[in-house]
């Protein structure tokens, strides 16, 4: 008969779920559980979201239920703010989705920042300075999402459960403007989902999970929502 050896083999993340790996060599049939490490996809819409007017310097503009990207007559810069308390593992990848109120060929430049700023006290005098290097969002529609994924070196020094904060300037006279509701931080990281958040209300406001040997194209794509009339200030 055939002999059936455990295996030793430690198991790599003991809180995963386990998976058995049938192995024959010479005979002799071993039995080895390994671990599978799940990879979690969330939607965060930020706890802050304004933007600042150089021509209006000592304003803030928090109540606005749109942010502004600007460089024609008064020069708009945007703020966003997120926080990842429910990112419970390393972070393999960030998207960010802008619904797009008012469109543009250039729709802004995203760039990391400070986040010891508050919404209702942000303005031109008090808003903290791009940090490091920036990525283009490109030409924005109305009506449409824009999804711009934002490069490692942005993240890769996040703690779990620390904030972070972006702000987007004008590199056209063009302007765009983006809807807060439907903004969304969709970050993906290896881990399970944590039922804390949703049950307290707290961001992720959508979470989904798979295992990560299933292929990206198989995960559905998080709706989001936006107003059916957009309005634009352009004529």
């Amino acid at each position: 008969g055939l002999y059936i050896a455990p295996s030793s083999k430690p198991s790599l993340v003991p809180s995963s779920p386990q998976e058995v790996v049938t192995t024959v060599q010479d005979g002799v049939i071993t039995l080895q559980e390994e671990s599978i490490i799940s990879q979690t996809t969330i939607s965060i819409p930020p706890i802050e979201a304004s933007f600042i007017n150089f021509s209006r310097k000592g304003e803030v503009f928090h109540d606005s239920n749109i942010f502004e990207v600007d460089l024609a007559d008064e020069h708009k810069v945007s703020f966003l703010k997120f926080d990842t308390q429910c990112v419970n593992g390393p972070i393999q990848s960030i998207i960010l989705k802008l619904p797009v109120a008012n469109p543009s060929d250039q729709g802004g430049s995203i760039s990391r920042t400070e986040t010891n700023w508050i919404s209702k006290n942000l303005d031109w005098e008090t808003a903290p300075p791009a940090v490091g290097s920036s990525i283009s969002i490109g030409k924005v529609r109305s009506d449409t999402v824009k999804e711009v994924s934002i490069p490692a070196n942005f993240w890769n020094s996040i703690t779990f459960g620390q904030s972070i904060a972006l702000r987007i300037d004008p590199v056209s006279e063009d302007g765009a403007d983006y809807f807060k509701d439907g903004t969304q931080l969709e970050v993906t990281y290896q881990g399970s989902h944590t039922t804390e958040c949703a049950s307290t209300g707290s961001p992720p406001l959508v979470p989904r999970s798979s295992p990560s040997n299933v292929p990206s194209t198989i995960l559905s794509s998080i709706p989001s929502s936006i107003p059916s009339s957009i309005p634009s200030s352009k004529p």
